[in-house]
């Protein structure tokens, strides 16, 4: 954890030796900066600013104050299921977005998912991650912690990206609502040959919606496996809110952020000719601190503001059978 010098906020510092990178591992780091560089998501960690030195690669990240799920359920034990739906409803969405971006993580596993303000989940490290031409393409590589990887890849078979991120889902939502994991054992090979059974215990405590979800996200046959829409339609997630990603630039938020940098001697011209840097300038990683540091405040504001709106302008009105205090 770091502090960035300008604006004081905390942000997480991911740091690479560059003289111990193979060339595989610096095309995994290539593809996992590329990724993050183009997500914007309220459920996905994000990369402000990526800094490098002859020797080292800093990358620069939205914090996660809450650390990992994992250590959650492990010292806190199963999460109860009202909170879960609202932790998996985010999770989902998360997903979602990333596939609609033609972008497979690969590796979703608790230690992977992150818990931000406000028990808000964030999904990080894209190490593994890679994007696809369409949601049909074959991939090849074997990625993935053993105990939440997909049946397909362990058959050494070409496999489709999608799924098998459905298929984490499934394991993630077994072990928040447990405190287990499916599919265990003391050897890797253990651990294959009960994913590829497809054969797994559900506690008795876990409701009925809960197990159908779990079972339907936990199908060896790919194809049966349940989509985002099949998810957000369960019986188990009825009535749960599907964050959604903002769409479009905010013209209000981007002039208040303008101002911010404008007091800090950053030009609104200066910024424009960094942004072609991407995440390689400094100039722009404050830029996105401000950004995502201002834009749940600002549209917390909004919604406020048009619910006084709403009150003052309801019309009063005298009831033939009621008063209105």
């Amino acid at each position: 954890m770091a502090v960035h010098y300008l604006t004081k906020e905390k942000v997480a510092v991911k740091i690479i030796d560059k003289t111990k990178l193979q060339p595989k591992s610096k095309q995994m780091l290539s593809k996992e900066i590329s990724a993050m560089e183009s997500i914007q998501h309220p459920h996905i960690i994000r990369l402000y600013e990526v800094i490098e030195t002859p020797s080292k690669l800093f990358l620069a990240m939205e914090f996660a104050e809450g650390g990992e799920l994992f250590h959650k359920v492990a010292n806190g034990g199963r999460i109860v299921e009202a909170e879960a739906k609202i932790l998996f409803a985010q999770l989902t969405s998360a997903v979602e977005y990333l596939h609609k971006q033609n972008i497979i993580h690969r590796d979703l596993k608790a230690e992977n998912v992150f818990i931000s303000g406000n028990n808000t989940i964030k999904v990080g490290d894209f190490g593994f991650s890679t994007r696809v031409q369409n949601p049909r393409e074959a991939l090849l590589t074997f990625c993935g912690s053993p105990p939440y990887v997909a049946p397909e890849i362990f058959q050494n078979e070409n496999y489709v990206g999608p799924s098998v991120d459905i298929w984490s889902l499934g394991v993630l939502l077994y072990f928040i609502t447990t405190a287990s994991l499916p599919f265990k054992g003391d050897t890797v090979s253990i651990v294959k040959r009960r994913i590829l059974s497809g054969v797994f215990p559900v506690p008795k405590f876990v409701s009925r919606e809960c197990n159908d979800l779990i079972r339907g996200l936990l199908q060896l046959d790919p194809t049966k496996r349940f989509t985002p829409i099949q998810i957000k339609n369960s019986l188990w997630l009825k009535g749960v809110t599907f964050p959604v990603a903002k769409n479009g630039k905010n013209s209000a938020l981007e002039k208040k952020v303008m101002e911010i940098l404008e007091n800090m001697g950053l030009t609104e011209d200066l910024l424009s000719e960094h942004k072609l840097k991407g995440a390689k300038s400094n100039v722009t990683g404050t830029y996105r601190i401000l950004m995502h540091k201002n834009e749940e405040k600002f549209f917390v504001d909004e919604k406020e503001k048009k619910f006084k709106t709403v009150i003052l302008s309801c019309p009063t009105f005298q009831s033939k059978t009621c008063t209105i205090l």
